[in-house]
């Protein structure tokens, strides 16, 4: 025990021999690690932590011998590593490369799993190239997915056969936790997928409108109605001409614009038709429009094949005539129960109807008040009056 100095709690019973006095205070120092007392700080470098531990990486508090220390937040692809250093001064590279899937048979997507040396930011589709052999049409990167060091990568292939490989652009704008730019050279392999794609044209997989989805005879104040266009595959070509908007019963109505709702992947498009509703307000009709889509208008996939035609229209109603209230009858009760129920059969289906819509009209008697309504089959409702005395 030379050079050992050992200092003991006065509280503390400590037997006299030397052996059982260092058994104890070791115990205490496992148990408590440290304790300066009002000195203790969770922000103060190496200073004793409010736990009684001592200071550590992983703390959240930079201390001597760590280049950096973040806490929980210490991750080796992200400013600073678990065991609180920096990143390399170096420029981010490709640490490995695999393929995410099975050669395709048939048109398809083909996907890479890239993964850093360290956590990278700003990486878009425009960071790759597409490389293929063969006789292949319009492979194209389509998407990048992912954060930190493991990114996926998705290329379009449509139609032939060959191979098909990714590599970084040769001007890469992918930057590193370091703060340097990816070193395109300093890449492994990347593995290519074999294809052999048979040719396939795009086809209309829905023609949707989103308006009336609660109820498709609501009344419309204004417009435009929004019309989703959803396709098999990724194409191009797609505007107000490609699609046609008729209604026998009005006039002016036409497709106005037309969007991309993915992104610019092309599988999903929003067509808005819209006119003059002013004027179609005061009709005070049931107008039921036809989106078509026209093939002819250009619309192809990547590779080039054009849209197979599409027969089906969506439908949209759109209702400016009043509901009117076509009988009033007795559903039930009776004079002498003291509470009689009336329906009320409405012309289609009516909405914000209340008992306090209604009044009475009574004869010999004081006191009735309707009471309640419900709805029944939509454009049907029924109504209570209970009689709340008679007069003699």
């Amino acid at each position: 025990m030379q050079g050992w100095r050992i200092q003991i709690p006065r509280r503390m019973l400590v037997a006299v021999t030397a052996q059982r006095l260092l058994v104890v205070t070791v115990s205490w120092t496992l148990l408590n690690k440290c304790d300066n007392g009002e000195l203790n700080s969770d922000t103060v470098a190496d200073a004793c932590r409010s736990n009684c531990t001592i200071a550590a990486c992983g703390d959240g508090v930079h201390d001597a011998g760590e280049e950096c220390d973040e806490g929980a937040d210490n991750n080796d692809a992200g400013d600073c590593r678990v065991d609180c250093s920096l990143p390399p001064s170096v420029p981010p590279v490709v640490k490995s490369v695999a393929r995410a899937g099975a050669n395709p048979s048939t048109f398809h997507t083909l996907s890479w799993v890239i993964i850093f040396d360290q956590g990278v930011d700003g990486i878009d589709m425009g960071d790759f190239v597409v490389v293929v052999t063969g006789a292949l049409a319009n492979a194209t990167v389509t998407s990048v997915t992912g954060s930190g060091s493991e990114h996926t990568v998705s290329v379009y292939v449509e139609s032939g056969n060959g191979t098909v490989a990714l590599q970084l652009h040769a001007n890469a704008t992918i930057v590193g936790s370091s703060g340097l730019t990816v070193d395109p050279s300093a890449t492994l392999f990347w593995p290519a997928y074999e294809v052999d794609v048979v040719t396939v044209a795009p086809t209309v997989v829905s023609l949707t409108p989103e308006a009336y989805i609660e109820d498709p005879y609501s009344t419309l104040s204004s417009g435009p109605i929004p019309v989703l266009f959803t396709l098999s595959e990724p194409v191009t070509g797609v505007n107000v001409t490609s699609f046609g908007a008729t209604c026998p019963t009005a006039v002016g109505m036409e497709v106005t614009s037309v969007a991309s709702r993915d992104g610019g992947v092309g599988v999903q498009w929003e067509v808005q038709v819209g006119g003059n509703w002013e004027a179609l307000t005061a009709t005070r009709l049931e107008h039921i429009f036809a989106v078509t889509v026209d093939g002819s208008g250009g619309i192809t996939d990547l590779a080039g094949n054009s849209l197979t035609p599409y027969s089906t229209a969506a439908y949209i109603v759109v209702d400016f005539v009043p509901p009117s209230v076509k009988s009033i009858t007795v559903a039930g009760g009776s004079a002498n129960s003291g509470f009689v129920v009336w329906t009320v059969k409405f012309s289609e289906g009516a909405f914000g109807v209340t008992a306090d819509l209604f009044t009475l009209g009574t004869k010999g008697e004081e006191g009735e008040d309707v009471v309640g309504a419900r709805s029944h089959r939509g454009a049907q409702k029924h109504f209570g009056v209970r009689r709340q005395c008679r007069r003699h």
